[in-house]
C-alpha cells in the first residue's frame, strides 16, 4: 500500500503540469471504462465486499454521476483566464499607501 501511495505522490507533479483539457480527457476515458466494465466491476464488488449485486451496481452508477459532476465543475473552475494586472495603489506623493494599526 505504501508503494502505491509513493508512486501516486511521485506522479502528481507530472499530472499537474498537463493542460486541463488533457487531464479532463483522461478522466473521461476512466469514466468510459467504468461504464464499459460496469457489470464486471459490480460482480467484483459483490464478491470482495459481500454487498448485494444491486447495491454494487448502484454504487458504480453513483460513481459515474460524481465523475460527471467533477468533469463539468472542473472544466468551469479551472478554465484558463486572462487577467489584467492590478494597478498598485499609491498615495498622492507616489509612495505606496500603508495602513498602520
Amino acid at each position: 500500500m505504501r508503494r502505491k501511495y509513493e508512486s501516486a505522490r511521485a506522479g502528481q507533479p507530472r499530472w499537474a503540469k498537463l493542460p486541463i483539457a488533457k487531464r479532463l480527457e483522461t478522466i473521461r476515458r476512466f469514466r468510459e471504462r467504468i461504464v464499459a466494465m460496469h457489470e464486471t466491476l459490480a460482480r467484483t464488488l459483490t464478491q470482495e465486499v459481500g454487498k448485494p449485486i444491486r447495491q454494487s451496481r448502484n454504487e458504480l452508477t453513483g460513481l459515474t454521476t460524481r465523475v460527471d459532476f467533477f468533469l463539468e465543475a472542473s472544466a468551469k473552475a479551472l478554465r484558463e483566464e486572462k487577467c489584467s494586472p492590478i494597478p498598485s495603489r499609491s498615495s498622492p506623493s507616489g509612495s505606496p499607501t500603508s495602513r498602520s494599526g
